[in-house]
């Protein structure tokens, strides 16, 4: 499940936000506005005679974030600040826009300095601790929340943040610990039953996920942010028909949590509308994995009639490339509108409705340049040759999970087989590791973009990965390639399987099964892996 995004701090605690499923945390406890306060003509007209009316720019600011209009209340609140730099409220809820517009590092220096006024502010302690939150600091954050406690120890939405930031850092029994003392204060909403989901997911307590999602919906049946996190739940448990149903809930969520969703005049293509002789886009919106696994279906739509335009991130046009002269393709970003159709990728499986038996497995579909492949020159060519990635983007908000130090490799890398590093870039906790370890060549140098990897992966026996692009991308041209996983793992693995009904080539090694702490433990799937490489390089020793 992909991590929740914090909810706003100008939200009310039923209100629910996330990315790509675990932890939530809910909003301060924002200073309210009166129910008799002023109206904008009201107020506007207070403005114009007495334009350093203190009480009126902060009321305005209130006004404009209730409707949403983010900068003209971070402009209102920034004329009260003008006026009384002191103010705690107005330092509060400046710091509040500040991070409804993402700029949480001027966010969190509002929020500072309202503690420097009054350090005991609840609302300013909860801010502060979204603030941190999304800036990655979650020790920090937990630290905010720990002091929200000792002001106010049944403060129900610091005993949230606790118990959602004790799951993100590892700690799950703690954070169980704090969500069961919201439920003894007879607090329980949608926002905990989800958050207690996530955790038990996390802890592989699955009948008790279900049940807990089950519930939060039954609060809230309208809420799309719970749809989005129990389609990760069914996905990953194979029940396609529902999960990729309630997928498209996340466009519909706060902040979209299912990456960039673009905006076009033209219609989304439903699979009810002909598309013979129609031009149609279909456009990526999340990762660069993503988009090669789900790229598969462009060929399906172009089967129906229409002239298919994919729009993607410049890295991955030219391998896409390879899926044939007939796919036009445009870098995304761009303002092109001539389509009479749009799809996002991630859609299609939903539009094509897409069960297990009828995922397309039509590998491969993207291809190496031959003359790339004729370039590239491999050591030991009489050896199993084999590349590996270890690990993959450090922001990934699973990372922890999915990334294996290279350390963890050393027992692998004894096998008599000719290794290759698929990676473009090496972490600096693994540099020193790698050094020790001269049997895997390094292609950093040559590998310019996808299309060089997927040359490299062309000249190799096979691919060793975790959880990333170079993955898909093995298992999209059909190369044999063996993927770590975490437990549990992303949706799209599944949850016991050994193989993978997306990429026929591909075969799972898992984790055991065991409750998450702050790292996976690796140990039983690099032996597993040791023992069936070796097998594989008897193998190829006899022919």
């Amino acid at each position: 499940m992909s991590d929740l995004i914090p909810t706003s701090p100008s939200t009310t605690l039923k209100r629910l936000r996330d990315t790509a499923g675990n932890t939530s945390v809910p909003p301060p406890h924002a200073f309210k506005q009166p129910s008799d306060a002023p109206s904008l003509q009201q107020l506007e007209a207070i403005l114009q005679n007495d334009p350093a009316n203190f009480q009126a720019w902060f009321h305005k600011g209130l006004r404009h974030k209730q409707q949403h209009q983010s900068q003209l209340a971070l402009q209102c609140f920034n004329q009260a600040l003008t006026i009384n730099p002191s103010d705690e409220a107005t330092l509060i809820e400046c710091g509040n826009v500040l991070f409804e517009l993402e700029q949480f590092e001027f966010a969190l220096a509002h929020h500072e300095f309202a503690l420097q006024l009054n350090p005991a502010s609840l609302p300013a302690l909860h801010s502060k601790c979204l603030a941190l939150n999304r800036l990655g600091r979650h020790q920090e954050a937990l630290h905010s929340a720990d002091q929200m406690l000792t002001y106010s120890p049944t403060f129900v939405p610091a005993l949230l943040c606790q118990g959602s930031l004790l799951h993100t850092l590892g700690h799950h029994q703690e954070a169980l610990a704090s969500y069961q003392q919201v439920l003894q204060l007879g607090q329980a909403d949608a926002l905990l039953y989800l958050n207690l989901a996530n955790l038990f997911l996390d802890m592989l307590a699955l009948d008790l996920a279900s049940d807990c999602y089950q519930q939060a919906l039954l609060l809230e049946p309208d809420n799309p942010t719970l749809h989005w996190n129990m389609a990760l739940f069914q996905l990953l448990i194979g029940d396609y028909a529902q999960g990729w149903r309630l997928y498209e809930s996340g466009k519909n969520a706060p902040h979209l949590p299912r990456g960039r969703r673009r905006d076009c005049a033209q219609p989304m293509w439903t699979g009810e509308q002909s598309l013979d002789g129609k031009r149609i886009l279909l456009y990526a919106e999340q990762g660069l994995g993503d988009t090669i696994q789900f790229v598969r279906y462009a060929q399906l739509v172009a089967d129906l009639g229409a002239q298919v335009i994919i729009e993607a991130p410049a890295s991955l046009l030219p391998l896409l490339g390879s899926l044939g002269p007939q796919f036009e393709l445009i870098t995304a970003g761009t303002a092109y509108q001539a389509y009479d159709y749009h799809c996002s990728l991630m859609s299609l499986p939903f539009v094509f409705n897409t069960e297990l038996q009828t995922i397309p497995q039509h590998t491969p579909y993207l291809f190496a340049a031959p003359d790339k492949v004729s370039s590239i020159q491999i050591a030991d060519p009489e050896k199993l040759r084999v590349g590996l990635v270890w690990s993959g983007s450090t922001t990934h908000q699973k990372d922890r999970y999915r990334s294996i130090p290279l350390a963890q490799f050393a027992d692998l890398l004894t096998l008599d087989a000719s290794f290759h590093c698929l990676q473009t870039e090496v972490r600096d906790t693994d540099l020193a590791c790698l050094a020790e370890f001269p049997q895997i060549s390094l292609h950093q140098a040559t590998l310019h973009d996808f299309t060089d990897t997927a040359a490299l992966i062309a000249t190799l026996d096979l691919v060793i990965s975790v959880d990333t692009s170079v993955a898909h991308l093995a298992g999209a041209m059909h190369k044999p390639v063996w993927i770590l996983l975490p437990n549990p793992p992303d949706f799209r693995w599944m949850l016991t399987r050994e193989d993978s009904p997306w990429y026929p080539s591909a075969r799972l090694f898992r984790a055991q099964a065991q409750v998450r702490a702050q790292a996976q433990d690796w140990t039983t799937v690099m032996a597993s892996v040791k023992q069936a490489l070796a097998e594989k390089i008897k193998e190829k020793s006899k022919h």
